[in-house]
């Protein structure tokens, strides 16, 4: 599944399928505020399906090269195909058997608007880098939701696994504004880099 870990600096977006001009400004834009990864996780209000990571992948070279990277995000997909499932992807980091496994050292941070007891993403950010500090074995990753929003049956399953996990699954918000994904995750990214 390609999924070494990333210097904390460098987050993964994994987002919903969203319109192919959307994504690609998402994937262009976020490369260049320097993220590492990019993968697509099927949600219940999905309304495009006809994604192709590889067409994307060609969007952040461009992007790496317009803003002179060194490096190129890479995409993170299962075994199964280009698409997560909500749960095979929640459970890169939930289940893990010991501290030192690779599922321990990820974190995920996921975008959710209007909703009570979910704190600031700058907030977020700030306890995540100070837990973390510069450790090469902290994976970040943001999920940004479909178009739809999230369904009440994945509002239930976050709130659940933000109680559960840890402190590795947290949920955060942008504010009070409902911002599509695209702005959402260029957000997120940009946040992420003025804390390394």
């Amino acid at each position: 599944e390609g999924t070494s870990s990333l210097h904390a600096s460098s987050p993964n977006v994994f987002f919903a399928p969203i319109k192919k001009q959307r994504a690609k400004l998402l994937v262009e834009k976020c490369t260049e505020l320097g993220a590492m990864g990019f993968g697509l996780v099927g949600t219940d209000y999905v309304n495009e399906k006809g994604l192709n990571a590889d067409k994307l992948m060609l969007q952040a070279i461009e992007a790496s090269e317009q803003s002179e990277r060194l490096t190129i995000p890479r995409f993170v997909s299962p075994s199964t195909g280009e698409i997560w499932n909500m749960s095979d992807f929640l459970d890169r980091f939930t289940h893990y058997e010991d501290e030192n496994s690779t599922s321990c050292n990820r974190h995920l941070l996921i975008c959710r608007e209007r909703r009570d007891g979910v704190l600031p993403l700058m907030k977020v950010l700030d306890h995540v880098h100070d837990m973390s500090g510069i450790d090469v074995n902290k994976e970040i990753s943001f999920l940004i939701g479909p178009e739809g929003g999230w369904s009440p049956e994945e509002n239930s399953l976050f709130d659940h696994l933000s109680e559960k996990a840890s402190g590795n699954v947290q949920s955060v918000t942008l504010g009070s504004s409902v911002l599509r994904a695209e702005t959402c995750a260029i957000a997120c990214t940009a946040a992420w880099t003025l804390f390394t």
